[in-house]
């Protein structure tokens, strides 16, 4: 006469499968691609930067992953650490425009995507870009009549001075449009190395070396 038994061993059953239904599972508490997991992290890829019209800087990023408050978008002057430039909302793609013509080398950016919980700002990710300034191409010297020329492409964007050195010894100093130089040939005219020196004008207003390029000029 025991099987009355049956019933609240059924119910404790009933009562433990009902909770258990209730509570989600604990993998999706934890799932870091789960946007209400403490483990999210919202990403974005392909942060690069571009110098445009009227010194100024175009970044570009894409969102991965959405959901994410927005973004912090840092910049850094030579090796002075970075400071906020802005705080930026979330968009699929999401750009920017410098317009302060602050340079110096070299020039860095970082990006850094954030989500807010509560009252806890945790960041997602981190990507930092530097800026390309440009360079010095092509470069090549001749002979014509009694004097040697140099030339070359210049695609550097941004203010800057050219020193030409000649066996190491400063001649001239040329503006940013310059592509041609020329000079009497030495009356002991030995080989020549000329020396092509780019020096960017930096947010002091003080010149900063970018880049050198040598070429010898034989006789």
């Amino acid at each position: 006469m025991k099987k009355p038994l049956l019933i609240p061993v059924f119910l404790m059953y009933l009562s433990f499968f009902s909770v258990s239904c209730l509570t989600s599972p604990e993998f999706e508490r934890i799932n870091p691609e789960d946007p209400s997991s403490d483990l999210f992290r919202p990403t974005f890829f392909n942060f690069q930067n571009e110098i445009i019209a009227n010194e100024n800087v175009s970044l570009l990023w894409i969102d991965q992953t959405d959901y994410e408050t927005g973004y912090i978008l840092k910049k850094e002057l030579g090796n002075s650490g970075f400071t906020v430039v802005d705080s930026l909302p979330p968009s699929r793609v999401g750009r920017f425009t410098d317009d302060s013509k602050k340079f110096d080398v070299p020039t860095k950016y970082l990006l850094e995507s954030y989500i807010i919980k509560g009252d806890t700002v945790t960041i997602g990710m981190r990507d930092t870009t530097n800026v390309f300034f440009g360079l010095i191409l092509n470069t090549q010297s001749y002979i014509q009549n009694d004097s040697v020329f140099v030339s070359w492409i210049n695609t550097i964007k941004i203010p800057h001075k050219i020193i030409v050195l000649v066996d190491e010894t400063p001649v001239d100093t040329l503006e940013s449009n310059s592509t041609l130089f020329g000079f009497r040939v030495p009356e002991q005219s030995g080989n020549l190395t000329i020396k092509l020196e780019a020096n960017i004008l930096n947010f002091q207003s003080l010149l900063k070396p970018l880049q050198s390029v040598s070429v010898v000029q034989n006789f």
